[in-house]
């Protein structure tokens, strides 16, 4: 059974304003590899495998950052990415969001999170960049 690990809504569907980074998942799991469940490294298992063994590695190490694949959960085929930022709010139905400059501005607090989890080098200049991610609760 899957668990989400991710961003949460108690809507049937939302959409989730994330200030972030998009990662191959292969190139975060080579780097967090040791510290990843051992169902991840089970045949058979898919991106959101992977996925949720980084969301277990990033709550152990008590860091607010979350961890969503990108694919579409339907029919869709791994896309081999994940999402890994901070939640800048969420959009229901016919919601919309100002995202002001301070909220831009918190990039190298996001920064410092992921050189902590060791999947930025020291002394980045990373850019995070917005994305509006849209869930539905039939994802999972």
């Amino acid at each position: 059974m899957k668990t989400r690990t991710g961003f949460v809504s108690n809507s049937s569907s939302s959409s989730f304003i994330v200030r972030g980074k998009l990662f191959q998942i292969e190139d975060v799991v080579k780097i967090l590899d040791a510290k990843l469940p051992k169902y991840c490294n089970e045949e058979g298992g898919d991106d959101g495998d992977w996925v949720e063994g980084i969301s277990k590695v990033i709550r152990e190490k008590s860091i607010k950052l979350s961890a969503n694949p990108t694919k579409n959960f339907f029919d869709g085929e791994d896309t081999g990415e994940v999402l890994i930022g901070e939640s800048r709010g969420d959009l229901d139905d016919g919601g919309v969001v100002m995202i002001d400059t301070e909220t831009l501005s918190a990039d190298n607090e996001i920064i410092a999170k992921m050189v902590s989890l060791g999947i930025l080098p020291e002394r980045n200049l990373a850019r995070m960049n917005t994305f509006v991610h849209m869930m539905s609760n039939d994802n999972y």
